[in-house]
Parts: C-alpha cells; structure tokens; sequence
C-alpha cells in the first residue's frame, strides 16, 4: 500500500469479500482525533458520531479493563476525560460537515428505534427489525466479556445517569 489511508480501503475490501457485505463499517472511538485525515482521504466515508454524558462514560469504563490499557498509571482517570474531551472537540471542529452524523447515546438509548432510524436514513441504507433484536446483535464473542454484559439485552435508558448512584 502506498499510504494508511490505501492500506486500510484494502483491508475493508478483503474483509467485505470474505462475509459478503456492501458495506464496511468500523468502530474505533479514538478516529474521532483524525477526523481532518478521515475526511480528506475517505471522501465517500460517511461517519456515525456518538457522544456520551462523561460521567456514565467514565463509570462504564470502569467495568472494561481494556479501556484503560495504554493510560498512563499515575492519573488514568484524568487521561481518559482528557481522550474524551478531545474526541469531543475533534467532532465540533467539523459538526457542519454532512458526512458527520452527530447521535446522543442518552437519546439512542431512550428511543432506539428513531434514533437508529434516523442513522440508517443518513447512511443511505434501510432500517431491518433484527437490528434491534439483542439475539442478533448480542451473538458475538465482545458480548461475553466483562463490563460488555448489556450487548445481550435490549437496548433501554437503564444506565443513563446512573452516574449518580456510584460516583460521588
């Protein structure tokens, strides 16, 4: 490959043809940091940016170990609101953009249905019923990992706030 950005349109390719799919989708929160790159050299990409109240963020972070490899030890919690806050400023240095999707977890999680409907429609793509069924969805092996529990449940507002309950 003659840069990152032909090295990974390869990988997608490849990895499309190996299941069969359209369409490529990846999820890598820290892209939010590279937006200037992702948008010069992916013109047809289109992105799916979720924000997260920082609170909850950081008290499901705490149920993920591997959220926090890669921080540094003397202040993890520090390093990780700083990631937070910049991924966030990433996605308002480019919020006029129309290849940018803007969706809030706490509304995704309050109205799963139009919020992803409203997802798909900015993807150009269809809405399916099983895409809100957890026993579709849920059927992988980052499911059965510690602190990822809920990707076998319904989607519901159940954690939404409860920051409040276990952070002073």
């Amino acid at each position: 490959s003659s840069s990152v950005a032909d090295l990974f349109d390869g990988f997608a390719r490849a990895r499309k043809q190996e299941v069969g799919a359209s369409i490529f989708l990846e999820k890598t929160t820290v892209h939010a940091l590279r937006l200037n790159y992702i948008l010069e050299h992916f013109p047809r990409g289109k992105m799916v940016f979720v924000v997260r109240d920082p609170r909850d963020c950081f008290r499901s972070a705490k149920n993920n170990p591997g959220v926090w490899n890669g921080l540094p030890s003397e202040d993890p919690l520090g390093a990780y609101l700083e990631t937070w806050k910049r991924c966030v400023w990433g996605y308002f240095n480019h919020r006029d953009s129309s290849r940018i999707c803007l969706v809030q977890y706490e509304d995704f999680c309050r109205n799963p249905e139009e919020e992803l409907g409203r997802i798909m429609d900015f993807l150009e793509l269809n809405l399916e019923p099983q895409q809100l069924d957890p026993s579709m969805y849920g059927q992988t092996k980052v499911s059965k990992r510690r602190g990822l529990r809920r990707l076998d449940e319904a989607i519901s507002a159940e954690t939404v706030g409860q920051w409040k309950e276990t952070l002073d």
